[in-house]
This record gives C-alpha cells, structure tokens and sequence, in this order.
C-alpha cells in the first residue's frame, strides 16, 4: 500500500498527550497518531456496517 504525507495542525496540549501516549508505547509520535487513525477508521465501518471497496475508493454496505 503506498502512504502519503498529511500535514496537520495540533493545539499544544494534545500533542503534548499524544506524545506522552507514544512514548509510553514505545512508538514515534506519528506512528500514534496513525494508530488512532485506523482504530477511528475500523469504528466508523463497524458502527455503520460498511466495507471499504478499494477499487472504486468508496464505502459500501456489508450487505451489498
């Protein structure tokens, strides 16, 4: 899977706790942030029955 860069603009105070977070799981701050990333991604498809149709870049209902 290719990555690509995302810039994002973080208030003082939650990047200092998501650092905290980090480093208490022995991960680099960015690696944190995609970890929650993919945990909220995995809670919207489950809390709406959705899959992720990589082909044509789109959700869809499980029971399509």
């Amino acid at each position: 899977m290719a990555k690509k860069n995302l810039t994002i603009r973080l208030d003082d105070e939650l990047r200092e706790q998501l650092q905290l977070i980090a480093d208490g799981e022995m991960r680099p701050l960015a690696n944190q942030v995609v970890f929650y990333l993919t945990k909220a991604v995995e809670y919207y498809k489950e809390k709406y029955h959705l899959v992720y149709d990589a082909q044509e870049g789109c959700f869809r209902s499980e029971n399509e």
